[in-house]
């Protein structure tokens, strides 16, 4: 077994989308509340991706993608635990 690890790009919408499709209706959420939620979700993720506040890693396995994770990257206000105003 031979796994690669690439990072996300925009071109990847469709697929982390569909993942988090997939991952949401395992969790039990109703396909209504999928449907109405994916497109809203995959506009923001090709602006995250595009502007960096989101960053992905695909692995692969033979052509064909097997996992991924992703870090979204947050604006916060400093608070009295940090004064990092950008948090995953």
């Amino acid at each position: 077994m031979s796994i690669t690890l690439r990072r996300a790009h925009t071109d990847d919408v469709d697929r982390i989308g569909h993942h988090r499709d997939s991952m949401l209706r395992e969790m039990g959420i109703s396909e209504d509340v999928v449907a109405a939620a994916s497109a809203p979700a995959r506009d923001s993720l090709a602006s995250a991706l595009a502007d960096g506040r989101y960053v992905g890693v695909l692995a692969h396995e033979k052509g064909a993608v097997v996992g991924g994770v992703g870090v979204l990257w947050l604006d916060l206000p400093p608070n009295t635990h940090t004064t990092v105003p950008r948090r995953g």
